[in-house]
């Protein structure tokens, strides 16, 4: 996937500080019925994906190695 850059007006959104209580606020707010679905079947999905804790693991290691990895100019947006 290749990221592309926001135009400023939303980047400046995206990265506007926020009060410690709106950030409370939602992370305190309940999941709706839909979230809540949507949760469960992508917990279905991966543990089938990966059923075993070494599998996993593995995982995230090779998820993590490629996230903190920088990007070269060809992953460049």
């Amino acid at each position: 996937m290749i990221a592309r850059p926001l135009p400023p007006e939303v980047a400046a959104l995206v990265d506007a500080p926020r009060p410690t209580e709106e950030f409370l606020a939602r992370v305190r707010a309940p999941l709706s019925d839909d979230e809540v679905v949507s949760t469960l079947e992508l917990v279905a999905w991966f543990t089938r994906r990966y059923p075993t804790v070494r599998e996993r693991l593995h995982y995230v290691r090779r998820a993590y190695a490629r996230w903190s990895r920088p990007l070269s100019p060809q992953r460049l947006p």
